[in-house]
């Protein structure tokens, strides 16, 4: 429910002594949510504090941010269930989401380790996901992702630790590649076809420092995080990413695990995946058209036009210049 107060926590002997605006103030200072909270919104106005539930989540927003809080909300709940089944998770904890309408909101809540190009981070140790809203992307120039798309990537995050992925062993490749399908992003393989044709796919383990990436280099770790991850449950079934966490949940290195899995050695893997991307379509080339027309084609036509223009007017004047008996220059 959109703007109901939350109370938990409170001690029931301080409620008989307050009333009123002051009873209000104090129950949510108390709250440790409604605390950061006061510190988060703009000017700390406590009552313009909204949020929204939906089974174990609860929504954080500026009530000017109520429609995209829905939106949040209906990615959840067309979603959730089967992101917790691909991970083989009954009963999740509790999470938070919050809203962040600026950079400073932000990095407090969701930590200063983001990186720029960062449009939303997941804390699972923290049950909490910090989401920047849509009208603040768009103010700053950024391609504006569905909110159910985002909420979606970060939640999966979440489930992925609580699986047995927080442990160290743990590729970060696997991790981003499980949050690009569970979010149901939409393949994207121009970065990786720019990488192809010019022999610069990355190792995945490379894909570990993805936050030290600058933007370009971050989208192609992306796009070929889930592409291996796409071709994983494409070869051992959408359980083989629960059962491999599984494993290293019991204590088993995460190459051990992904052997004893898929029967199959990660860096075999590893070369599996580069040789179906290779030759996974002699037209994937085309993909990345768009960028070879204006960043190439589209020169050239324009010098080519110019230098026509130029003949064309030099012939003009040579034309002139012998209708007015003036001998043509030499050379």
């Amino acid at each position: 429910m959109i703007g109901r107060r939350a109370e938990k926590g409170v001690r029931p002997f301080v409620r008989p002594f307050l009333s009123g605006a002051l009873r209000g103030f104090v129950l949510d200072c108390c709250h440790p949510v409604r605390l950061i909270l006061i510190l988060w919104l703009p000017g700390g106005n406590l009552l313009e504090a909204s949020d929204l539930s939906y089974r174990h989540f609860r929504i954080w927003f500026h009530p000017s941010d109520s429609a995209e809080a829905v939106r949040v909300i209906d990615g959840l709940q067309e979603r959730a269930l089967s992101a917790e089944s691909f991970f083989g998770i009954l009963n999740p904890d509790p999470v938070e989401v919050f809203l962040a309408r600026a950079q400073e909101d932000f990095l407090r809540l969701g930590g200063e380790a983001v990186p720029d190009w960062g449009g939303a981070v997941a804390i699972p140790d923290r049950r909490r996901i910090v989401m920047k809203t849509s009208a603040w992307l768009r103010d700053e120039g950024y391609t504006v992702s569905p909110p159910a798309q985002i909420v979606m990537h970060e939640y999966a995050h979440v489930l992925f630790a609580d699986a047995g992925g927080a442990r160290p062993s743990v590729p970060v490749w696997l991790n981003e590649g499980c949050a690009m399908v569970l979010g149901a992003e939409p393949p994207s393989k121009q970065a990786m076809t720019g990488a192809q044709l010019t022999g610069s796919l990355m190792n995945l383990a490379l894909i570990d420092d993805v936050l030290r990436f600058d933007r370009v280099r971050a989208k192609l770790a992306y796009e070929q995080s889930h592409s291996a991850v796409r071709y994983l449950t494409e070869q051992f079934g959408t359980g083989v990413v629960a059962g491999i966490l599984s494993e290293v949940k019991r204590g088993l290195p995460f190459e051990e695990a992904f052997l004893q899995v898929t029967g199959m050695r990660l860096s075999q893997f590893e070369t599996a995946w580069h040789a179906s991307v290779e030759t996974g379509s002699p037209l994937a080339w085309t993909t990345y058209l768009e960028s070879l027309i204006w960043y190439g084609i589209i020169p050239v036509l324009f010098i080519a036009a110019w230098l026509w223009k130029r003949k064309v007017q030099r012939a003009r004047l040579d034309e002139w210049d012998r209708e007015e008996g003036v001998p043509p220059p030499t050379e």
